[in-house]
Formats: C-alpha cells, structure tokens, sequence
C-alpha cells in the first residue's frame, strides 16, 4: 500500500495537504516523470518503485488534463474538500454536534483574521483552514518564523480539520447518521 493511501485512509486532512505537496513537488520537476524519478526513487525501495511511479505518473496527467500544470489542486482533491465542507455544514447545522460547533466557535475569530489577510477572501471556512496550514509547512520548510500568534490560530484550525477528519472517516464507513 503506498503511503498516500495509508494517509487517506487514516486522516483524510492529512491526506489533502500530502497532496498538496506532492502536487507542488511534482511541479517543481515540471510535471516530468524522468526528473522525479531520477530524483527521489533513489532511496526507494525497488519492490516499491513502479507502483509508486504509477501513481506520480497518475497525478501529472491529472494536473495535466485538469489545466493545473501551474497552481491549482486536482479535482479529486477539490472534491474532497466540496465533502468536507458540506460535513462541515452538516455537523454544524443538521446534527447540531455540539463539541463540533465548540470547536470551530473557537476557532471562528482566528479563521476570520486569516479571511482578511487571504488572496480569497470568499472562500470557506475549511478551505481556510487548509490553505493556513499549508502556508505553515511551506513556512517551515523555508525556515522562517511563526509567531506565537500564528502558532495559536494553526492549533485551532488543526483542531477544527482533526475532528472533521474523524467524522469523515466515520461517514466513508457508514458509521454517521446523516
């Protein structure tokens, strides 16, 4: 089993952004199966390769076809977000989960500071979520510094993504009465 799949079956937020970064990672190799190969199968176990280039090979035609070559994230990524937030929606308004509508009143003052300083300002609340944090891992991998207040607002959005993520992995199973 590749690790993607390991990721999406254990946390479907996770998962998202992995693929974020392997969708930006296989951009910066522009979209070439060779220059990825030659660069991170190295290390690779061999019984693991062809799999594995598989689905790189996969994920460039994707982002090929779908117009994405530049920016912009594969549909089946999209359509798991469109999920999320219609969960999102549907815990908060229709089950009326109360630790869920706690989690995200916490978070709502630091999702709307982050509206504010987005390039999309109407984009969702989850979208939101998503797109914060992954600005943090391209932070941290660039080395720069996260303020203790940017480090608080992440905490609250990883708390709204981690419970949606188990209430997500409870829907796929059949598990949550919808």
């Amino acid at each position: 089993m590749l690790l993607a799949d390991q990721i999406k079956e254990n946390n479907i937020a996770e998962y998202v952004l992995y693929m974020w970064q392997t969708e930006d990672l296989l951009r910066g190799f522009d979209l070439d199966i060779d220059l990825v190969e030659k660069n991170i199968f190295k290390q690779m176990p061999e019984d693991q390769k062809q799999a594995t280039r598989n689905w790189y090979n996969q994920i460039i035609k994707d982002l090929k076809i779908q117009g994405k070559k530049e920016k912009g994230h594969s549909n089946s990524i999209n359509e798991i977000l469109i999920e999320l937030n219609y969960l999102h929606s549907t815990l908060i308004n229709l089950m009326q989960d109360s630790k869920y509508s706690d989690i995200y009143k916490a978070a709502l003052p630091h999702i709307e500071d982050f509206r504010k300083l987005s390039s999309e300002p109407e984009t969702n609340a989850i979208q939101l979520c998503f797109n914060a944090l992954y600005g943090k891992l391209i932070l941290k991998l660039k080395g720069e510094p996260i303020s203790e207040d940017s480090e608080a607002s992440f905490l609250h959005f990883r708390n709204v993504l981690g419970y949606l993520s188990v209430k997500y992995k409870q829907m796929k199973a059949g598990e949550l009465n919808l």
